[in-house]
């Protein structure tokens, strides 16, 4: 895992959320925080977005209904889709999970 340091300006809340959405683009797992009132800014960011949890979704049950038939690559979406993908999209369930925004049935 990685993890981005500090934003020192603990008032900044709009500055936070700016740099915590870059280094999640950039793949960071997280952000370190140095006060409490930073916490729900960090989560709200690292949450996954209702888009992600439906591609995740999309991915497990794709990847399972197929497997069951025997197929371990296959394309969904016009792009491959194989088993080493299930592990990322079930990250995010229980990412979700954990951030308390899914309601699916996984």
């Amino acid at each position: 895992m990685c993890f981005d340091t500090v934003h020192m300006n603990v008032d900044d809340a709009e500055g936070l959320e700016k740099d915590t959405r870059l280094i999640k683009s950039m793949g960071f797992d997280g952000k370190s925080v140095v006060s409490p009132k930073q916490i729900s800014v960090v989560h709200k960011v690292f949450a996954p977005s209702e888009k992600e949890i439906a591609e995740a979704e999309k991915t497990i049950f794709a990847v399972e209904e197929n497997a069951k038939k025997g197929i371990g690559v296959f394309t969904m979406d016009g792009e491959m889709v194989d088993i080493a993908m299930l592990e990322g999209a079930k990250k995010v369930i229980a990412h979700a999970k954990d951030a308390g925004v899914y309601k699916g049935e996984l």
